[in-house]
């Protein structure tokens, strides 16, 4: 048989009530101070390789850093340039910069260029 914990006086109760209140009006007043990622070192993540993940990867630091309140933007190398892929319409509606260059086809630079 288990024994369920007692409820609770009431004193103790309306006690979590206000902390958890507390709580809950500092998470939603809270912003973070402007210009927050000044000052502070960059970091460049190159994520190369064969197969599939690369870009799903850089996206999902992306958004994690993007969130945080950190300046982020993503370089790209396409095969075409005029692609534009549903992360480069969902980075575009995020506000988030993304430049993406050619590398082959129409529009690439050639040899030695």
């Amino acid at each position: 048989m288990t024994d369920l914990p007692a409820a609770p006086d009431p004193q103790t109760q309306a006690r979590r009530e206000r902390a958890m209140a507390e709580l809950t009006e500092a998470r939603d007043n809270y912003s973070r101070p402007e210009g927050y990622s000044k000052g502070r070192r960059g970091l460049l993540i190159v994520n190369t390789g064969n197969g599939k993940g690369k870009t799903t990867a850089a996206l999902g630091l992306m958004m994690r850093a993007h969130g945080r309140g950190l300046r982020v933007r993503m370089f790209q190398f396409l095969k075409h340039d005029t692609a534009k892929f549903g992360e480069h319409r969902t980075l575009d509606a995020l506000g988030i910069p993304c430049e993406a260059w050619a590398t082959a086809g129409p529009g690439a630079p050639g040899p030695g260029k």
